[in-house]
C-alpha cells in the first residue's frame, strides 16, 4: 500500500501505510488529502499563509491574507470541509472560490491541479 497522506483542521498531517493506520487517523479527526490542490496554505482560521507560484490560486489572484470563506458556493468553516469538497475534484476541474480580503468578498475560479 502506498502511503496516505491525512489532515486535520489544526493542518496538521499524518502519513499512514495501512489500513489500520488510517482509521485510526479518521478516527482522531483526520481527513485523506486529496489528488488536487487549489494552490494555497492556509491556516486554521481560513487565512491564506501562502500561495504557490503558478498555480491556480496564484492564476485567479488568490492574495496572501486573503481569508477562504466558500468553495462552490459550499461555507468552509474548518480545514477539513475545504479537504472533502476537492476530494470529489479532479484535476483541471473550476472551483469558485470565494475569499474575504479586506471588507469585500471576492470569488475567482481556480484550476485544480495535481498535487505533487
Amino acid at each position: 500500500m502506498a502511503a496516505t497522506l491525512l489532515v486535520n483542521d489544526e493542518g496538521k498531517v499524518a502519513q499512514c501505510d495501512d489500513a489500520a493506520c488510517i482509521e485510526a487517523q479518521q478516527l482522531a479527526g483526520y481527513v485523506p488529502v486529496p489528488a488536487v490542490t487549489l494552490g494555497i496554505r492556509q491556516a486554521a482560521t481560513g487565512e491564506i499563509l501562502s500561495v504557490l507560484p503558478g498555480s491556480g490560486a496564484a492564476q485567479a489572484g488568490v492574495q496572501v491574507g486573503d481569508r477562504l470563506v466558500a468553495l462552490d458556493g459550499i461555507p468552509i468553516a474548518r480545514l477539513t470541509d475545504g479537504v472533502r469538497l476537492l476530494q470529489a475534484k479532479a484535476p483541471g476541474n473550476t472551483v469558485q472560490m470565494t475569499v474575504e480580503r479586506g471588507q469585500e468578498h471576492l470569488t475567482l475560479p481556480v484550476v485544480l491541479k495535481r498535487r505533487e
